[in-house]
């Protein structure tokens, strides 16, 4: 255990660490078009900056589920994890590269690869509810 006035610091570490695997659960959850797994990520009044997508997170998961579905495979690669923890609170933002594979509905037989680059991934708002725990945040 860390020395009493290292704890906070240690703290905002395992907040940060926690932020972050939510954001790599995110990835893996399109990757898998796992959708149980993406609504457990969000809170109820989550929202979600995409770039060329701003919206709650439940309108993110409704719109981005049926675009995956019509791709053949598709994978996340998330880079620049930034955290900003203050108090019961965390904000996030993070680089993601995508590259999406689908076949044409009119040409089955026609590849069609895409890479869709984006600034970033803005992370819904988080709360850290129980830091005593490894709950949802």
């Amino acid at each position: 255990m860390p020395p009493p006035c290292e704890q906070p610091l240690w703290q905002a570490e395992l907040d940060k660490r926690s932020c972050s695997e939510l954001i790599l659960k995110l990835a893996r959850a399109l990757d898998r078009c796992d959708e149980v797994l993406m609504r457990s990520l969000f809170h109820d009044d989550a929202t979600d900056d995409h770039g060329y997508f701003r919206g709650s997170a439940t309108e993110f998961v409704d719109w981005v589920l049926p675009l995956l579905a019509t791709m053949e495979r598709n994978q996340h690669n998330i880079s620049n994890i930034l955290v900003n923890v203050r108090g019961d609170r965390a904000v996030s933002e993070a680089y993601f590269v995508a590259y999406h594979d689908w076949r044409t509905q009119s040409r089955p037989d026609q590849d069609d690869r895409g890479w869709a680059l984006s600034r970033s991934l803005r992370a819904a708002r988080s709360r850290l509810e129980d830091r005593s725990s490894h709950g949802d945040i």
